[in-house]
This record gives C-alpha cells, structure tokens and sequence, in this order.
C-alpha cells in the first residue's frame, strides 16, 4: 500500500517558502527586462526631442534650413514618400498620431534571429508653421557587429538569469 509522507507544518512552511521565493524570481525576471526595455526607449525618445527641438529652433528663423543627419534619426517632413522603401511596408502609417510615439519592431526572419531586423520608434512633431517632422529612430540590426548583437543579448540574458540564480 501506497503511503503518502507525513504532512507537517515544517513540510507545509517549507513549500511555502519555495513557492513564494520561485513567484518572486519570476516577478523579479519580467521587471527586469521591462525595465530595461522601457529605459532604452526613453532614452531615444530623449534623444529625438532633443534633436526636433534643435530642428525646430533654427527652422522657425529659416525655413530652409536643412533635416537633422544624426545616422540613427531620420528626419522628414510633410512627405513620406522620401523615407525607405521598407518604411512604407512596415510602418502602420494610419496609426500615427501628432505628437505620440509609435514603435515597430520588425524580424523578418522570427524574434531570434538578427539578421534584418529592424526596430523603429517614429514620432510625428507638428511644427509651427503646422508642416509635420516625422523623426525616425531606426536600429538596423545588420549595421551592428556580431560582437554588439552577443553583448546585447548578454545584457538581457544576465538580468533574467542573475534574478534566477539568486533565488535558486
């Protein structure tokens, strides 16, 4: 006959104790990766006010003066037809709205694999004169070494396997 181990308060104690301390790793693992996500984003986000507001300074005494050329932010205004091709295919132009943020992250090729992806961050600015400035934050995954792809991917790693490791 079957015989099922004795049930103590030591026992229950202890199993509690697991329980409480595997939910709060896995808390701790999606904070940390949404911590880091949401400080990266806002870093850029920081970055394209700071550029549209320098934009905007000299633009509203010339109106020729030309679009920022920063590498990673894209500038145009009034006229889409002037960005990428591949902006027209994954930008869900009809969502953009004055002044909010709206976020593409695109991988053609699955979430694991880097190889063309592309995150966007795309921020439509409505300038005095009433033209729109779109800024575009464009992380092109095939411009960053294999080096930066590991390190990256490191730097999420570690924050959800140190939060496993420490309540193991």
């Amino acid at each position: 006959m079957f015989r099922r181990g004795k049930r103590t308060m030591r026992r229950q104690f202890s199993l509690l104790i697991l329980s409480l301390t595997l939910i709060t790793a896995l808390i701790y693992t999606v904070l940390v990766d949404k911590s880091l996500t949401r400080g990266l984003k806002e870093m850029v986000q920081l970055s394209i006010q700071v550029e549209i507001q320098e934009f905007e300074t000299r633009y509203a005494s010339n109106p020729d003066t030309p679009l920022p050329d920063t590498g990673m932010l894209n500038f145009y205004i009034d006229d889409w037809r002037q960005a990428p091709s591949l902006y027209h295919e994954i930008i869900p132009f009809t969502d953009l709205q004055d002044g909010e943020y709206l976020d593409v992250d695109w991988s053609p090729n699955g979430d694991d694999d880097w190889e063309g992806s592309r995150y966007l961050l795309i921020y439509p600015h409505r300038l005095h004169d009433q033209r729109i400035l779109y800024a575009v934050a464009d992380f092109n995954a095939d411009k960053i070494s294999q080096e930066q792809r590991n390190e990256f991917d490191r730097l999420f790693d570690r924050g959800s396997m140190w939060a496993v490791s420490m309540y193991s």
